[in-house]
């Protein structure tokens, strides 16, 4: 009887110590989609930004790269932080061509797995073409190039919500 008491305790600890294992990946999670939303929303939907927002942006990107613990943030079941970060993170594309290419929206594409290899943060920018994989996700995200167009809006002074 003795044992049995002690295995149930055991897996109780454990229980638990998942569990604070988990709290702690979906507050850090929190803490950095806050360090990353300013930076990206500026240089997403501002006319100008500065040095500053993107030194900020790329670090808050190398940081989320080495968090990312598997297939998912977490590890490899989904959770909530998954689901919390990714609506933000899914315009790294429209991001990036705003830092580096300016490739006109409407000809703006979304990242193949092998693309997302060869991104400054791969494990950041495979986590995202994962993630839109998932059925769910893929029924109700607006496409990269609907994310371009709307942000070009947004910069010139006249939000068009009806982009298609």
């Amino acid at each position: 009887m003795l044992l049995d008491d002690h295995c149930s305790s055991l897996a109780l600890s454990i229980d638990r110590a998942s569990s604070l294992a988990l709290h702690f990946i979906l507050i850090n999670s929190i803490f950095l989609l806050l360090q990353y939303y300013k930076p990206a929303h500026t240089i997403l939907f501002k006319e100008s930004y500065n040095s500053e927002d993107e030194t900020t942006f790329r670090n808050t990107c190398g940081e989320l790269d080495k968090q990312i613990k598997g297939k998912y943030f977490a590890g490899d079941q989904l959770s909530l932080a998954d689901f919390a970060l990714f609506p933000v993170l899914d315009r790294l594309e429209v991001i990036m061509n705003q830092l580096t290419k300016h490739t006109a929206p409407d000809h703006l594409t979304e990242w193949t797995a092998t693309e997302a290899q060869a991104c400054d943060w791969p494990v950041l920018a495979s986590y995202i073409v994962r993630m839109r994989q998932l059925p769910d996700v893929a029924t109700f995200r607006q496409t990269t190039r609907i994310q371009a167009l709307f942000a070009e809006s947004m910069r010139r002074g006249a939000p068009n919500p009806d982009i298609v």
